[in-house]
């Protein structure tokens, strides 16, 4: 495996969605890595039963930098995620979503963010492919943003869309918890809890808008309920594990802080947060070989 900072590895993640990610990896195709940079791109087939084996092959020929497929029995994202980072080679690893379409300077973008050696994840611009769209999962500010360690990450702060590590950063918290993500016991949550284990590790965040993603979601009015519960289940199960597993005290503090805000804009959202919290507490154990090996 590469040490140079200018080695990346793109993983994107998918699951019996061959017709959205036909377009996704016919944008990656037309990304452009910097001359010298050592690029690969890897898709993770969480166990698809549709045609996205064919949908790879296709878009591979006409991919002018390294591809491979690799089939991820295992459900959920964490444990997509973790496989697509211990099988890339680069020192930085980048993921977007197979409804995305990343910008041609993506690659570039994405290692002058981590140039700076003290940054451990990076997060960018997501804009709204369809304007039909809800704009939601989307994050259009184009004021860069610094995060420093060890304090507190909210939900929202990084978006799996268009996120980015360093590789030694995640090798420190031991990759993806697989409780969280879409498909998972959680449901969603894994990109919050990623990124900020990073940070608590002692490494500082970024959100850099030079890197840029569309995002194709195709969500509607009539998704938005269902959207928001499984957010804020996720969110109730992320601060209950900072409190329970992480003993940032302070930290769940400053979520309970914010519950009157959050009850004033969502009534709901108390509930479906306390469901969450209360799942964890009742979680199964963790299946992914990364994470039981750090937690160990």
């Amino acid at each position: 495996m590469p040490g140079r900072e200018s080695s990346l590895s793109l993983v994107v993640c998918t699951r019996n969605r061959a017709r959205s990610l036909e377009q996704c990896l016919a944008a990656i195709a037309k990304v452009q890595p910097p001359d010298g940079t050592d690029f690969e791109f890897i898709l993770i087939d969480n166990g698809s039963t549709d045609e996205t084996p064919a949908v790879f092959e296709r878009a591979r020929a006409t991919m002018p930098f390294p591809a491979m497929r690799i089939f991820e029995p295992a459900p959920g994202i964490g444990n997509a995620m973790n496989c697509g980072y211990t099988n890339s080679r680069g020192a930085i690893v980048a993921f977007t979503d197979d409804d995305c379409y990343p910008a041609s300077d993506f690659p570039a973008a994405v290692i002058a963010a981590f140039a700076d050696p003290s940054v451990g994840v990076v997060t960018g611009r997501i804009l709204l492919h369809d304007p039909s769209d809800l704009p939601i999962t989307i994050e259009e500010s184009t004021i860069p943003r610094r995060f420093r360690a060890r304090q507190y990450v909210r939900p929202g702060q990084f978006t799996g869309a268009n996120l980015s590590f360093r590789r030694s950063a995640l090798d420190a918290i031991g990759g993806f918890d697989p409780l969280f993500g879409p498909g998972s016991y959680m449901g969603s949550g894994a990109d919050c809890d990623g990124g900020g284990r990073v940070c608590l590790a002692g490494w500082d965040g970024l959100y850099e808008p030079s890197i840029v993603v569309r995002h194709h979601h195709g969500r509607k009015e009539g998704d938005l309920a269902a959207i928001r519960r499984r957010y804020a289940i996720g969110s109730g199960g992320y601060h209950m594990k900072l409190l329970l597993e992480e003993r940032r005290v302070l930290h769940f503090l400053h979520y309970l802080g914010g519950m009157p805000h959050r009850h004033m804009q969502e009534p709901s959202s108390l509930y479906w947060e306390a469901l969450g919290a209360t799942r964890f507490m009742k979680h199964p154990p963790r299946t992914n070989a990364t994470w039981r090996n750090a937690a160990e």
